[in-house]
């Protein structure tokens, strides 16, 4: 009994250890790497805390969440920015990457239009903690799906207010791709994108979304719904779908 004591209170020093230390260094850095990024692209940003300084603890900067025991990075809400007369702003996905326990990852209202070569959203693949993407309310097509379509490990994805269905600068066609393979998923909004499909099949490969408990697909210009219906005889949440 006095050896196990020994090991609770052992585990519990540890524990208020780490609390204690701030984030990591070299989360530190990559979320310097974040603001550079973000500074180049769009030509300014709102992120004064983030600031080149050793003794600053990153986990107190605003717009980032660190959990109380390990001190890493699982939460970046960074809607906003962008510099708002900046029309589309490419991103490069990659940048995230260091934050391997990252939960949820908010870009709402960027103007965000695509990425750059080889920094597609499919390389958040990687952080295999990620549940929560929110892209709403920005400037992305539907090229956007072939990358999502990776992301397994997502729970809730927030599409709202793309125009999905609407070629880019850099796009010579729009993209007619499906969004699919995402088992995990419990959450999908995708409202008021201006698509257009005959079915909701067309654009949506529901029968891989097993665990899809909320869909909201309302204001667009789907004509039929009735596939969605008992699905594979899972109860679902539908919003507004006319």
């Amino acid at each position: 009994m006095g050896k196990f004591l020994l090991w609770v209170l052992i585990l519990v020093m540890v524990v208020n250890t780490l609390s204690c230390l701030g984030c990591l260094e070299e989360e530190r850095i990559a979320l310097l790497h974040v603001n550079t990024h973000i500074l180049n692209t769009t030509y300014g940003n709102s992120l004064d805390s983030w600031v080149e300084d050793k003794m600053s603890d990153c986990c107190k900067w605003s717009r980032v969440t660190c959990s109380n025991i390990t001190g890493r990075v699982i939460g970046l809400y960074l809607s906003f920015v962008s510099y708002e007369r900046v029309e589309n702003w490419y991103i490069n996905a990659t940048v995230y990457l260091p934050f391997k326990h990252l939960n949820s990852l908010d870009l709402t209202r960027n103007n965000i239009a695509g990425v750059v070569e080889n920094g597609g959203f499919d390389k958040l693949s990687k952080l295999r903690n990620l549940k929560e993407l929110d892209l709403s309310y920005n400037n992305l097509n539907r090229n956007i799906f072939s990358s999502l379509s990776h992301l397994l490990s997502l729970k809730e994805l927030y599409l709202d207010e793309n125009p999905l269905d609407s070629p880019h600068n850099n796009s010579d066609n729009i993209g007619h791709e499906r969004l699919s393979g995402l088992n995990n998923l419990e959450i999908l909004h995708m409202r008021s994108t201006k698509m257009e499909e005959n079915n909701v099949l067309s654009a949506l490969n529901l029968k891989d979304f097993i665990n899809l408990k909320d869909l909201d697909i309302s204001e667009n210009k789907f004509q039929s719904f009735e596939p969605i219906k008992g699905i594979g005889g899972r109860e679902m949440f539908l919003k507004h779908l006319c």
